[in-house]
């Protein structure tokens, strides 16, 4: 009776044993845009982008693909080194005004957590922490993610002008408004009229009781809050 039981025990053991040197380790894969074409990148700690980003978090158990049963996120928003909102990503919109989402997704990677960060970001960069648990244990991973502002650019519009020209009844009221793309808000405004001289320093420029002194080629001059400047 004794050799059944000792063998049971060594069973037992070797169970245990087994269950216990298991390796764990994680993929990240970051998928963002680029020329309207989806990019991979395995395992980034930094990404740069001015698009939106996907992380996808994978366990890896014994070198074979894993399942992630429950996720967290948190994600940290900095302006340089202070963080100005941290943000607990949840199923579905997270509890501000960014739509960061988070779902499983199953596929050829395994069973792992998806997170999107919608972009424009608010911050000069997101610390995001992603934890996924499998097994019963929590695997980890942090990813940087940096906002690249795109170059400043100006242009100005104005209604019934064509090629940049505009045709102009004596005594009316013209309206230059602008489009300003990319850059670092707020703007400054800078109204150049066909003498030099800055005669506005808002979004649009109204021209009152226009007549054949005021002809001429008006320049509006952007300046972000970096510093860049763009002109039209």
């Amino acid at each position: 009776m004794k050799k059944p039981v000792l063998g049971l025990i060594v069973l037992l053991l070797a169970a245990l044993a087994s269950g216990c040197n298991k390796i764990y380790d994680v993929k990240l894969i970051a998928v963002t845009q680029e020329n309207g074409e989806a990019i991979l990148t395995d395992n980034p700690s930094r990404i740069a982008s001015d698009s939106d980003v996907r992380l996808r978090l994978y366990p890896i158990v014994n070198d074979k693909p894993g399942e992630i049963t429950a996720s967290e996120i948190t994600i940290d928003y900095k302006v340089g080194a202070t963080t100005i909102e941290t943000v607990t990503v949840g199923d579905g919109k997270a509890a501000s005004d960014k739509s960061a989402a988070k779902t499983l997704i199953t596929d050829g990677n395994g069973t792992g957590v998806e997170v999107l960060i919608p972009f424009p970001l608010t911050a000069d960069s997101a610390f995001i922490t992603i934890k996924g648990l499998c097994d019963n244990k929590w695997l980890e991973r942090v990813v940087v993610v940096t906002k690249i502002t795109p170059p400043l650019s100006v242009e100005i519009n104005a209604e019934g002008s064509e090629n940049g020209m505009l045709v102009v009844t004596s005594g009316s009221t013209v309206v230059l408004s602008s489009t300003i793309k990319g850059g670092k808000p707020p703007y400054q405004y800078l109204w150049i009229n066909p003498d030099g001289k800055v005669v506005g320093s808002r979004e649009s420029l109204s021209i009152p009781n226009f007549d054949c002194t005021k002809n001429g080629s008006y320049q509006l001059k952007v300046i972000d809050s970096d510093g860049d400047t763009g002109s039209s």
